[in-house]
């Protein structure tokens, strides 16, 4: 028995209490998303229109499904208390992605912010948030791993995930990104307008503020918005 982890990087929402799990990505202007292996790449495009059914789906009859219990639960913004639920609007989302129930999540890539609920002022408290989650799985590596794009409505076109593995080693990684093909993002506007999009999907009104009672904004390196991801559990 091996592990096989999936890590997820860009404004994504998360339904957890799914199964399998549904990941909906929002539409964000200039972001591109991708699914990366060691050895393979695949562009992920999504659909302006009619987004909630443009569905991906990733499964494996190696991989044994868990009960995706989240490592430090306070590191992830869970809206299931703020009468969250997905949108009726089938063209807000840009495509859905399809993956087995984990055994456990963890939260990465933690970033200092405030996440205001509608109609309150900010409080000026930042609190470390998760902006990408990893996946961890049990795998026997026996069978493929595998992708069915939206437009594959059989087995043989699937896209097959392949990995190295020297010397047959119990471990594989997979990386699904959505971003922006910016470098940088200072002042957190792309945060600000991603996470807005990804809240909307699920009828939110929060709203990030990164104001802070004395400094500035801390800049992230890198091409990621770093906007908090949303799950519901």
């Amino acid at each position: 028995m091996g592990i096989l982890e999936i890590s997820f990087y860009g404004p994504f929402v998360y339904l957890l209490h799914k199964d399998p799990i549904e990941i909906y990505a929002p539409i964000c202007p200039q972001h591109k998303a991708g699914i990366f292996t060691s050895v393979d790449e695949f562009a992920m495009p999504g659909r302006a229109h009619m987004g909630s059914s443009y569905m991906y789906m990733l499964a494996s009859k190696a991989i044994h499904p868990g009960c995706a219990t989240i490592d430090n639960p306070g590191d992830v913004f869970d809206a299931s208390s703020a009468g969250a639920k997905l949108t009726s609007n089938p063209d807000a989302p840009y495509f859905c992605l399809t993956v087995p129930k984990p055994r456990n999540i963890f939260g990465m890539n933690l970033a200092p912010v405030e996440i205001v609920p509608p109609g309150q002022a900010p409080k000026f408290e930042l609190k470390k948030r998760a902006t990408a989650l990893r996946f961890y799985y049990e795998c026997d590596f026996g069978s493929p791993v595998t992708v069915t794009p939206p437009w594959i409505d059989n087995d043989q076109n699937n896209w097959i995930l392949g990995f190295h593995r020297p010397h047959n080693a119990a471990h594989a990684d997979i990386m699904v990104r959505y971003a922006a093909s910016s470098t940088d993002d200072m002042d957190h506007e792309d945060a600000k307008d991603c996470f807005c999009r990804a809240a909307s999907l699920l009828d939110l009104k929060h709203w990030l503020s990164y104001d802070q009672k004395s400094g500035g904004a801390k800049i992230r390196a890198g091409n990621d918005c770093y906007a908090p991801i949303v799950v519901m559990t």
